[in-house]
């Protein structure tokens, strides 16, 4: 779990998820591990892997276990 250590701290928010994310939750979630992520700057940006992610979580396509799954 070396290259995902914040999301791996959250897995117990991420799996018990019966909503879908707003978009801050997704990103402070799926973006804090990422070189590119950075908290103090008010940016208005989303990489490409983020916006599928988050349309196949928001779609029912994966479920938060498929991304904890993937990070194990």
């Amino acid at each position: 779990m070396d290259t995902f250590p914040y999301l791996a701290d959250h897995f117990d928010r991420l799996s018990r998820l019966s909503t879908p994310l707003s978009v801050p939750e997704a990103v402070e979630l799926l973006c804090s591990d990422c070189p590119f992520y950075h908290p103090e700057r008010e940016e208005a940006l989303e990489c490409g892997s983020f916006r599928i992610l988050r349309r196949l979580l928001d779609e029912g396509r994966i479920a938060p276990a498929d991304i904890i799954d993937a990070c194990g």
